[in-house]
């Protein structure tokens, strides 16, 4: 299956087309590609959607049209772990995760299952410190979210999410990045 990126999409189960955008920050220039893989009835029927997503953007970032070789991978791909098929499935192209998240928890409000990833080509996206994290606004309890609500967890998960956010920290002003752009050769 081939997805196109321009446009509104809309998503019917049980495959979700990815979205992609190009940014520049500084003399960085990069595409961001997110994704939400479907939970499914067993983990490894995710396999499939993950490789699809792994072969696609490996090859648009072989096509002379696609903006960038920086291109950064982010989204609910439901893998619980690293050390998974899943996880095998999406980094098959040579994606990975940028130092800065590197041993850091998990994304579920119970802070033991990966859901989501932040995945980079290292071989181009050397721009990523050793800064990142996931973003725990739950710490264990939804109500000082909401004050004076009785909302339970799962309406609580309805209201702001059931993931803590990834963060990653990139160096945008790269000085040989600049000069390669200004010759045309980057």
């Amino acid at each position: 299956r081939d997805w196109s990126v321009t446009g509104v999409q809309t998503c019917a189960l049980p495959i979700c087309p990815p979205y992609a955008a190009s940014f520049r920050s500084g003399s960085f220039d990069f595409i961001v590609v997110t994704a939400h893989i479907r939970w499914g009835d067993k983990p490894a029927g995710r396999i499939p959607e993950l490789t699809l997503l792994a072969d696609w953007i490996d090859r648009r970032s072989k096509e002379p049209f696609f903006g960038d070789k920086d291109v950064i991978v982010m989204g609910d791909f439901n893998i619980p772990k690293e050390d998974s098929d899943l996880f095998r499935a999406i980094t098959a192209k040579g994606f990975c995760i940028p130092p800065g998240l590197l041993g850091k928890h998990g994304t579920n409000l119970a802070k033991d299952k990966r859901y989501d990833q932040i995945l980079h080509d290292p071989r181009f996206t050397k721009s990523f410190t050793d800064k990142g994290g996931v973003l725990d606004f739950y710490e264990g309890d939804h109500r000082p979210l909401y004050p004076g609500t009785k909302l339970t967890k799962q309406e609580f998960t309805y209201e702001l999410s059931d993931h803590l956010p990834l963060w990653i920290q990139i160096n945008t002003d790269i000085e040989g990045v600049e000069l390669d752009q200004v010759l045309g050769r980057g």
